[in-house]
């Protein structure tokens, strides 16, 4: 959890607890870290939501930024899909919502692939923008203008000024970040990377095998039926 922020932030309109989950910024996590992290982001979120409203909502809402994306620094396709393929076990029918921001052209052509093999059911419940207006915008139709200013700045833009041993030591399992004032230092948010958004497509793993689009086709496929 050291290598990518993510935490559990407002709710929607609904009450469902809302997981933002930013690009990471450093790459060499163990396959082993990465893939208990996912669950454990996945626990705090189901959490989050049963507590907030008192058990009346089982799903939750996801809103992965890709903004600075830099592919280098993603686990290997293969540790994607084998902790894609555990989340999809452990908690079948759980997301209610996924909103990508700042997508990179590869993503968008894989979900393009795979729109005709995935359940309507399914592609309905995913939502793509790029750019500050249209973030704006499908932020609104899920929170209202309280919960928007926890998500967003005043450039319609996630804020990345967070503190992971806030969110990891002070705040409870159940509760979302700002539920708990915060009181220790807060980092820089790390700068964007540089690596063109063809580089972004063609290191998407390690090895000639996991950076085909196939292999990331895989991955996709196996992650967008997680929690569903």
């Amino acid at each position: 959890m050291n290598n990518q922020k993510v935490i559990m932030r407002a709710r929607d309109k609904e009450d469902r607890a809302i997981m933002t989950k930013f690009a990471r910024y450093e790459s060499g996590s163990s396959e082993d870290s990465y893939i208990w992290s996912q669950v454990y982001m996945a626990e705090r979120s189901v959490a989050a939501t049963e507590f907030g409203t008192l058990g009346a909502q089982e799903r939750t809402v996801s809103i992965f930024d890709y903004h600075g994306f830099e592919a280098s620094k993603s686990p290997p396709v293969a540790t994607q899909l084998k902790a894609a393929q555990l989340l999809q076990k452990l908690y079948p029918e759980r997301l209610q919502q996924l909103i990508i921001l700042e997508p990179p052209f590869w993503l968008r052509g894989v979900l393009a692939v795979l729109k005709p093999v995935i359940s309507a059911g399914i592609i309905d419940r995913i939502e793509m923008a790029t750019g500050a207006e249209a973030t704006g915008n499908v932020i609104d139709q899920i929170v209202d203008a309280e919960q928007k200013a926890l998500l967003l700045t005043s450039e319609e833009r996630l804020h990345t000024a967070v503190s992971m041993e806030h969110f990891l030591i002070d705040v409870p399992f159940y509760a979302l970040y700002d539920d708990i004032e915060c009181h220790r230092e807060i980092p820089q948010p790390p700068q964007a990377g540089t690596e063109s958004a063809e580089s972004d497509g063609n290191n998407s793993g390690e090895g000639g095998e996991e950076s085909s689009l196939s292999a990331i086709a895989g991955s996709a496929s196996s992650y967008l039926k997680s929690f569903w």
